[in-house]
Order: C-alpha cells, then structure tokens, then sequence
C-alpha cells in the first residue's frame, strides 16, 4: 500500500499507511454508463495489437487464431511506409520529388496482392495508425534515404498523401496516420528542430486532406511523457510547442505512456494518477489554446525494463513479460474510463516480429513478442494470456463504483451476459469486497484470473458455483467475471458522465495562498461528481491542500491510482476529491490552498455527474 498524504499530523510523501481494509466494489447492473455520450465498449479502441494485416511473419492459421479467436484488433503499423518509401524512384521531371506514376501503377498492384490473400479482410486494413520513423521521413537537406530524399516538406508530404491515396482502396484505407514515430527525441541527432518538426505535420496533414479526407492525421507520438520536469518546462517546450505550431491542423494527438525505466533508466511507473494527470494536461491545453478538445491517442503503452535479466531485449525471461501484462492490462483499464477523448490505445505487443532480433540471434527475444524462435521452432509466449482475459467482452458500459482508486473496476452487459473486469495497482495482495449483485437472475458464473507477479504469467478459467461476496486480487492481477443470466439485466436508469475545464492552467502554489480556476457550463441538475486535480510538485512537498468549491469544503482523499512514483524527482498525478451537489452551480469557483510553497497545480477538471431514468 502506498503512503497517506492527507494524515492530520504528517501530509507529506513519506508518511507511513496504516494497515487496509477491504476495498469495496459496488455495482448497479441496471444503471447504464454514458460516458460524455458514449455507451458501448469498443474493442477497436482498447483491445488492440501493435501489429497491422500486413503482418508477414503469421501463417494463415495463426491470423485467424488471432483474429477469430482472441479477437484481436490491429492496431498500428510502423514499417509499411518506410519499406515502399525505398522503393519508390524519383519523379523523372523533378528528382526532389517522388515519381507519382510509378506509385500509382503500383499501388494498384499491391492492393490486387492484398485481396487476394485468404486472410483479406478490409476492415482490418482500416482500423489501424500508420506512422513512419524520422530516421527516414524527416525533410531535411542531406536526406539521401532515396533518391528523391525527402529533402523539402512537400517532398515528405506527396509520398505520404499518394501512397494512402493509391495503395488503398476506400474500404481498406488507414483510418489515422501519424506523421512520424516518436521525433522529437532524435531531433538533435537528425539536425532538425521542434519547430521545423511541427512544420512538417503541417504541410502533410494539409496534402493529405486535399488526396485522402477520410485519413485523420495527428502527432506528434510524444515517446517521453515527463510534462513535468523542470518545472514544466519539457511540456512548454516540446508538446505545448507542438500543439501552439501545429495543433490547429491535427485531428488528434498522440502519445506514449509506459512503467519501468524507459528513458533514463531509473525505474518508475506511470500507471494510474501519472497517466490521468497527463491526460487531462493533453486535454486541457488545446481547449485554451484552439479552443477545441482534441481527440487523443495512446499508440504505445506497457512495460519497458532495461539493464539485469529485465532487458527489454535478451534471453528469454518470463518474469519481465509478467510485469509487462500487468502494466497493460492496469493501464487498459484506466483507459476504458475515457472512450469518448481517447480514439485509440495500442500496447506495445507484437507478433512474431523477426526483425527484432540483433544478428539473427535467436537466443535474445523482445519482451513484447507473441511467438518467440526456441531453435528451429516457435513457441508462444505469455503475451496472448492477456487477449485471452478479455475474448468475448463486449456490451454497454454499466456503473460500477469502488471506495479504492487502485482497485479498478469496469462492467459491461451484452443482452444476458455480463462482464465484472477487476484489476489491483497495488504491489501487494487487496481483499475486494463485492456489492450490488444480489437477488439477481444468475445461470452460469465463470471467472478469469490472469496474475502477473510471480516468476512467470499464468491465466486460468474455472466456473463458479455463486457469485463471490469478497475476492482478493494478487498484485497486479486481472479478473474477468462472466456472469450469464436467465434474463437480460434491463437498463432502469442512465448515468451520464460529462466533463467541464477551468479558463486557466499551470498555476504557480505559493504556501497558504489560494490557487484559483474557474469552470463554467456546467450542469445545475447533476446530482454530484468528481474534481479531478492534476498537481506536479517535489517529493518532499505536501499534496494536502485545502479545496473549497464555492465555498463548499471538499472531502480530501486518502489514496490516488497507482504508485507512489518512486524513481520520479517530482510527483505529477490526478487526485480526485467528491463534489456534493450543494457545491455545484452553473459556475464553479475552485481555491486550492497548501501548506508550503512550490510546484503547480497543472489542470482542474470537473466530472459531473447526472441520473435520469432510462426511456
């Protein structure tokens, strides 16, 4: 269990948590979730694969075992481009552009290829993000990647906007591109700049706009989420930057998000309040800016440990893909809270992958792979257990509430079957107590377990005789409750979720003075809701702050999602503190005050809450 921040005597990081009692889990099956107008889980938006129906590593049957039986939507591709990109020879009337001919003739080619495979199937060709790697897309005047370089924006730009246009039919066509992956970390390297960077989207999202409309583009698949290092200064400089030059011309943003060391090596996580706080930041901005919310994507997130029997890449080592499962499947489940700002979430898993071996040495797998080489042969990993918790599940969201921001819960009911999804953030073992599901019309209960914290993943299905009144979850550990009913469990009242933003951001935290935001539009009928405050400060700071919301003082919370960000210099998380309804106006007049000086409080967004009874 994590430390307690809000203690009447010690309200800093470091203070000791007592011991816990039962997390309590209570669900209303009949009440349907609408969150800020979307009802029903899409598995296209979570429950992908960072792979694409390109994929030439799979047989025939083990495409299909992929995509009939666990189910698995594609969701990105990173090489498709890069790979016609070399071939394509330049334009015999200006050689600093590609020859648009020759893809055209080609392109019609390549999609005859393509139909022609048993496996062929459009929509999987469309659900997916393509993106290319700067390496070989960035405009810059040496490019020498092919002949036509690119060395100019417009160059970079027509390949990208031809090659959608003529590679693809309507029907198969890539639904979102991003224009590069992850640039802004090779920058230096490459001699470029953030600006010519952002420049860059610009002018392609703007050709293809006029070739392929139906292509969403956005950027800049941000690699190194650290918004608040020196004092936000790494948000101002890179994402803030990116979305003031170019976020007009987006139609989403995206970014990375994962656990363990990835850059700079020292371990630390950002599953839970680090990854909503960075959510409600990339949502906020764009509003003050643009003034418009902007759609978001996560086109990569897990696990990545790197040094020791923990590398990302080295022999086989079943305890680094454990920790990886129960990265995804924490974060996959925070996700599902926002399916109406988040369009697309892709873990970093892959499927065979044969490029990823250094040399050909087949004795140093990738962590994140589905199928690794065991000599002449291919096994599996324990990748797929992950797809396996969650084969199936579908259906509306239902409300489901818990006492316990690290035990996360989601439910989804489909005509007479209903999904209960628990999962535990905590790093040591949580007694859940179930409520709301008695006197219900019960046929059949089957669960799934997949437990992520021993020296290998294990997943195991069994049926039970009765729901159970109390669980308790391992570490890390997913639970999946497949509870059939005699009769459909009918929607007798909806629960609508809408989110409201203050005018303003970033605000400096001066000790026992108050920190203000104002939140307009919002609905005088909620009955409740959430604040969701955003805070990025030092460790040795407290985040207990006084917080009155028109003059009504707030509940303060004893636990955020997640961990205590250990390897982090600063906290930066999303505390969520109750909203009663008498504190609720058409404006809401929000005062932070803390004891000490230091740090931000980034965003403050309010989650209204209102019930209606169903039609």
């Amino acid at each position: 269990m994590k430390s307690s921040l809000f203690t009447a005597s010690v309200l800093t990081l470091s203070t000791i948590a007592t011991a816990a009692e039962p997390a309590v889990v209570t669900i209303e099956p009949s009440v349907r979730r609408n969150i800020g107008g979307v009802t029903e889980l899409d598995r296209k938006q979570f429950l992908t694969i960072h792979a694409s129906a390109r994929d030439g590593d799979l047989t025939e049957e083990e495409v299909r075992w992929l995509t009939d039986h666990l189910q698995v939507s594609y969701g990105r591709d990173g090489g498709v481009q890069t790979g016609m990109m070399s071939l394509v020879p330049s334009d015999p009337l200006n050689p600093d552009m590609p020859n648009v001919e020759w893809m055209r003739q080609r392109g019609a080619e390549v999609i005859l290829e393509r139909q022609a495979d048993p496996t062929y199937v459009a929509e999987h060709w469309r659900d997916v993000v393509l993106c290319t790697h700067p390496e070989y897309m960035f405009a810059v005047p040496d490019n020498d990647f092919t002949s036509w370089g690119p060395r100019t924006h417009e160059a970079a730009a027509e390949f990208t906007a031809q090659h959608l246009k003529h590679f693809y039919t309507p029907e198969m066509r890539p639904k979102y591109l991003e224009v590069f992956n992850e640039p802004f970390i090779k920058i230096a390297k490459l001699g470029t700049t953030v600006e010519d960077v952002s420049q860059q989207h610009i002018v392609t999202a703007r050709r293809i706009r006029e070739l392929t409309p139906d292509v969403q583009v956005g950027g800049y698949s941000a690699a190194w989420m650290e918004v608040e290092a020196r004092d936000f200064d790494h948000w101002n400089g890179w994402m803030k930057t990116f979305i003031d030059i170019a976020g007009a011309e987006m139609d989403f943003l995206s970014y990375h998000i994962y656990d363990g060391s990835n850059a700079g090596g020292v371990d630390a996580n950002r599953t839970g309040s680090n990854s909503e706080a960075i959510l409600d930041l990339m949502t906020t901005y764009p509003i003050l800016a643009l003034g418009e919310e902007k759609p978001l994507q996560i086109t990569e997130h897990g696990r990545i440990t790197t040094g020791g029997p923990g590398d990302s890449v080295g022999p086989y080592n079943p305890p680094r893909v454990a920790q990886l499962l129960g990265s995804v499947n924490g974060q996959v489940m925070t996700f599902m809270d926002h399916p109406d700002r988040i369009t697309k979430t892709v873990p970093f898993l892959l499927t065979r992958a044969m490029w990823s071996y250094k040399n050909n040495d087949f004795e140093q797998p990738y962590t994140f792979i589905m199928w690794r080489q065991a000599g002449e042969n291919s096994v599996l990993t324990e990748v797929p257990l992950w797809y396996e918790l969650w084969r199936d599940v579908t259906g509306e969201y239902r409300w489901a509430t818990t006492d316990d921001p690290d035990i996360r819960v989601q439910v989804f009911a489909d005509d007479m079957r209903m999904y209960i999804a628990l999962a535990n953030l905590e790093s040591e073992p949580r007694e859940v107590d179930l409520n709301g599901l008695d006197d219900l019309p019960i046929a059949r209960i089957r669960k799934r377990s997949l437990e992520t914290d021993g020296d290998v993943a294990s997943f195991a299905e069994s049926t039970l005789l009765e729901l159970p009144a109390t669980m308790t979850l391992r570490p890390s550990e997913g639970v999946m409750l497949l509870v059939d009913f005699r009769e459909a469990i009918g929607v007798r009242q909806e629960l609508l979720q809408e989110r409201y933003y203050a005018d303003s951001y970033l605000h400096t935290i001066e000790a026992n003075k108050p920190v203000a935001f104002t939140l307009s539009g919002v609905p005088t009928d909620a009955q409740n809701g959430i604040l969701r405050v955003s805070i990025g400060r030092a460790k040795e700071r407290s985040l207990s702050a006084t917080v009155t919301v028109n003059g009504v003082e707030l509940e303060a919370p004893t636990d955020w999602a997640g961990d205590d960000q250990v390897g982090r210099t600063d906290f930066f998380g999303m505390l969520e503190f109750p909203v009663p309804s008498e504190a609720i106006g058409e404006t809401l007049n929000v005062e932070l005050v803390f004891p000490d000086d230091g740090g931000r409080v980034a965003t403050v967004v309010f989650e209204s809450h209102t019930r209606s009874e169903s039609n």
